[in-house]
């Protein structure tokens, strides 16, 4: 029960820290375009 708890809770970190580095990446280069625009 403890384990799959640590799991899930690992499993839910990485995917917010895969959306939050997608999310970044993409802010930045909305900020690169609009510079160079």
């Amino acid at each position: 029960m403890t384990i799959k708890l640590q799991y899930d809770d690992a499993l839910m970190i990485s995917i917010l820290l895969t959306v939050t580095l997608i999310f970044f990446m993409y802010y930045q280069l909305v900020i690169l375009n609009a510079e160079i625009i």
